[in-house]
C-alpha cells in the first residue's frame, strides 16, 4: 500500500469520525442523540422501525456519537423490558378501541414491514411514546451535566491528534 494512500485514508476516518462528534458543543442535540438512540435499541430488531429511527438520527442534527451509544445501552436494556412490552403490546392489541385502526393501518403498504401486530412491537411502541418527552429531559440534564467535560476531553483529544500529524 502507498504510504500517500494511508495517509489519505487515516485522514478521511479521522474527518468521519469527527463528523459523528457534531453537535458536542449543544447538550439539546446530545439529548436528541441519546434520546432517539435509547427508543430505537429497545425496539425488536425484526421491526423496520429501529432502523428507520436510526437513519433519522444520522439526517437530524442529533448528535451521532450519543446515538450510538444510546441504541448499544437499549438493545441490553430491551431484554430486560420484553415482559413489559409483550403484556402492553397484548393490551393495545386486543384494545376494542385500537383494533380497528391497527388493522386498517396493517393493510397498507410497508405497514407490514414495521411488524406492529406483533405484541412485543407494539408494547414497545406504546412505551416509547410515553417515554419520549421525560427521557428527553433526564438526556438533556444528564447531557447538560456531562458536556463541559465532553468538551474538554474533545478538544484536547483533537489538539494532541493534530500535534502528532
Amino acid at each position: 500500500m502507498n504510504t500517500k494512500t494511508a495517509s489519505t485514508t487515516g485522514v478521511n476516518f479521522w474527518q468521519a469520525f469527527r463528523s459523528t462528534i457534531r453537535g458536542i458543543d449543544a447538550p439539546q442535540q446530545l439529548a436528541w442523540g441519546l434520546t432517539i438512540g435509547l427508543i430505537a435499541g429497545v425496539m425488536p430488531k425484526f421491526s423496520a422501525i429501529p432502523f428507520l429511527l436510526l437513519l433519522f438520527l444520522v439526517l437530524s442534527r442529533a448528535n451521532l456519537a450519543t446515538g450510538i451509544f444510546g441504541a448499544i445501552a437499549g438493545h441490553f436494556l430491551g431484554h430486560f423490558l420484553m415482559p413489559m412490552f409483550d403484556s402492553a403490546g397484548y393490551w393495545c392489541l386486543t384494545s376494542p378501541v385500537l383494533q380497528t385502526p391497527l388493522s386498517s393501518a396493517h393493510e397498507l403498504p410497508f405497514v407490514a414491514w414495521l411488524c406492529i401486530n406483533n405484541t412485543i412491537v407494539a408494547g414497545s411502541i406504546f412505551y416509547s411514546i410515553l417515554a419520549l418527552i421525560p427521557l428527553y429531559v433526564l438526556s438533556r440534564v444528564l447531557c447538560g451535566w456531562l458536556q463541559p467535560w465532553l468538551v474538554l476531553r474533545w478538544r484536547n483529544f483533537t489538539q494532541t491528534k493534530t500535534h502528532h500529524a
